[in-house]
């Protein structure tokens, strides 16, 4: 719901109403898609949203009510749109905010205007407001406190190239050694884009190069990311990226550490995390953490925050080979993510017949729901007709601008198949 409210789906948004969509589900930052749908001004959803039950007094986990986000100034919109790669009108967004505060107002909203709390701080960061950001810090901000993500300040100036802001956090005393919660650095941030007046300022205050992130990989290693690796992740992120200024950056962040990165010892992760070598199909690359006994049932912090293990995303993309070293290894076949959904979910959606066999012939649970009570087998009973646009829309965000789009007559041909395979296990009929 929240996807179909970002990008102004409102006939994707009545069918998953339509579907038993909850209204007021609410994402990792306790907001709602009425809080989305504030924000961007999109005026038809959020009446959408609002005539099947929205709670027009939602607060997100920042006590911010659903009318404060017809109150975010311009920069801040354009700047989460930007990482949302949405293309907004101002004209458009401001006059459609009029309107939803008018249709909130009538339809009961009693929430107070509150200032958004302290956790606008990493926004400004994000944008690059500097005076916003010194007069956070006189409050008496902790510099080196995390945001509801795990990072640091620091480590989002590095990442989206606020050199004053990052100069200023170092010179108020940030720890250039802090690790965001999936144990990367501001530099592993500044080898990822190739922030290289970044990196030279960390490095000229003394951080740690040889930090190793929760995958085993140092920010050197970061260097070493292939393109197609690099651009998967950037894209999870909502990051726009361009392959020219990223490569030549990275050259002069490795000349600066005179390093010869293009060889790396045995116990490095070759710049690549377990995850993104299942995604692209690694398998050297696999075989190589399962040598230095990474955790493979960890989840990516990478991926939206959906909590995904290397065998959902193999069993996602189709990578065969990658599940069955997976699976040979002792992973967990029934290992949920944060939505409940398992490999079997995965394989089972995407109709990929011999990845669904593998999981299934090794032990993999057929019929465990996710956390709405959809079993593997609702995922492809239902007709063609009711799901298409669903695989349409997953294609058009997630796959396409990997350059891996789906074969959907595939899946559409192959559906029936699966359908088979899964009450062959389970029984049914």
């Amino acid at each position: 719901m929240l996807s179909a409210t970002l990008y102004d789906q409102v006939k994707m948004a009545e069918f998953l109403i339509q579907n038993g969509a909850d209204v007021n589900a609410k994402g990792d930052d306790g907001g709602t898609a009425l809080h989305a749908a504030a924000f961007l001004g999109q005026y038809e959803i959020a009446k959408l949203l609002i005539q099947n039950g929205a709670d027009v007094d939602a607060r997100n986990n920042e006590g911010e009510t659903v009318i404060n986000g017809t109150m975010a100034d311009w920069e801040t919109t354009k700047f989460i749109a930007g990482i949302l790669q949405l293309k907004l009108d101002r004209e458009s967004v401001e006059t459609g905010r009029s309107q939803i505060v008018e249709l909130l107002r009538k339809n009961g909203a009693t929430a107070e205007f509150s200032d958004p709390p302290d956790n606008n701080f990493w926004t400004m960061v994000g944008v690059g407001n500097l005076q916003a950001v010194k007069q956070h810090l006189a409050k008496g901000l902790d510099i080196n406190a995390k945001n509801k993500d795990g990072v640091t300040a620091l480590q989002i100036a590095t990442l989206l190239g606020q050199y004053e802001i990052a100069e200023l956090l170092v010179q108020k005393g940030a720890d250039v050694n802090t690790k965001a919660n999936d144990g990367t650095t501001a530099l592993h941030s500044a080898a990822f884009l190739g922030r290289y007046k970044e990196a030279k300022l960390l490095l000229e205050n003394r951080i740690d190069a040889n930090i190793r992130n929760n995958d085993g990989a140092t920010a050197i290693d970061i260097l070493n990311l292939d393109w197609r690796t690099t651009q998967f992740v950037a894209q999870m992120l909502s990051l726009q990226v361009d392959k020219e200024k990223v490569e030549d950056g990275r050259n002069r962040i490795k000349k600066l550490l005179g390093q010869q990165v293009a060889s790396l010892d045995n116990q490095s992760i070759v710049g690549q995390s377990l995850h993104e070598a299942a995604l692209v199909g690694n398998l050297e690359g696999v075989k190589r953490h399962i040598v230095v006994k990474s955790d493979l049932n960890q989840k990516d912090p990478n991926l939206q925050g959906q909590g995904a293990s290397a065998l959902h995303i193999a069993s996602i993309f189709g990578q065969l080979e990658i599940v069955e070293l997976l699976i040979q290894a002792g992973v967990d076949l029934n290992q949920a993510d944060r939505e409940g959904s398992t490999p079997v979910h995965a394989a089972a959606f995407f109709c990929h017949e011999k990845i669904l066999l593998s999981l299934l012939n090794a032990g993999a649970a057929p019929n465990q729901p996710d956390n709405k009570g959809t079993t593997p087998l609702d995922s492809v009973i239902s007709p063609w007709i009711a799901v298409q646009n669903i695989y349409n829309f997953v294609d058009a965000l997630i796959f396409k601008p990997m350059g891996k789009p789906l074969d959907i007559e595939r899946i559409k041909t192959d559906r029936p198949k699966i359908v088979r395979i899964i009450k062959s296990k389970t029984g049914k009929r």
